[in-house]
């Protein structure tokens, strides 16, 4: 995974990497607490579990075909 990057969910700042594993963490994307490798922007205080950060924007569901569900 890169060191920084910039998201659409936080277009403010770059995202760094940072691995927390000694303090746990509030992810901005899906509002779970986390443990371990994050990406965080110190500025806004605003943190992403890796895995939230590389989720689709949008999915299907084939029970609301009118367009794609968003996060």
């Amino acid at each position: 995974m890169p060191r920084e990057i910039l998201h659409d969910s936080h277009k403010k700042h770059p995202l760094v990497f940072r691995d927390t594993s000694s303090a746990g963490f509030h992810c901005n994307g899906c509002g779970c607490l986390g443990v371990g490798f994050r990406y965080r922007c110190d500025t806004c205080n605003f943190d992403l579990h890796e895995f939230c950060l590389t989720c689709p924007q949008t999915a299907p569901f084939s029970f609301h075909g009118q367009h794609p569900a968003s996060a």
